[in-house]
């Protein structure tokens, strides 16, 4: 978020990088309305902290924590980026489980933190083809 910008814009700029209508995000972020969305958007209203964090919780750790911050939540945005944090220290099952609950809808990667379930999926596929190259290339001759 940049200093001329309020945290309604921001929440629209981040719906509008993700393709989302306030409808999609309602949808999303369950326990928010589509008019509450509208609302936050256009800075007619700050959202509650349950709320706030419905919203946080669908647009992932990163932009979650931002805007969490923006609607004047720290302590919510600490808590809720170092609960995804903890998370991901633990052992690789919670991994997953916890990319997906970050990520379940959001088509945006960032580099450093874990990949959404369908990136995940190419990566698999894309190891599974080499793997299959590799071993059809093992005993047969080359050309």
């Amino acid at each position: 978020m940049t200093a001329d910008q309020s945290p309604g814009e921001f929440l629209a700029l981040l719906m509008r990088r993700r393709g989302w209508s306030a409808a999609r995000l309602a949808e999303v972020a369950r326990g928010v309305s589509a008019s509450s969305v509208r609302a936050y958007t256009s800075d007619a209203t700050v959202p509650r902290p349950r709320q706030a964090l419905a919203v946080a919780n669908a647009l992932g750790p990163k932009d979650g924590r931002a805007l969490l911050e923006a609607w004047s939540f720290p302590d919510l945005a600490a808590g809720f980026y170092d609960e995804w944090r903890q998370a991901m220290t633990q052992d690789d099952t919670d991994l997953s489980a916890a990319a997906d609950a970050y990520y379940r809808h959001n088509l945006i990667e960032y580099p450093g933190e874990p990949l959404s379930e369908p990136a995940l999926g190419v990566i698999r596929s894309v190891i599974a083809w080499f793997q299959r190259i590799e071993a059809s290339t093992g005993d047969a001759p080359l050309p």
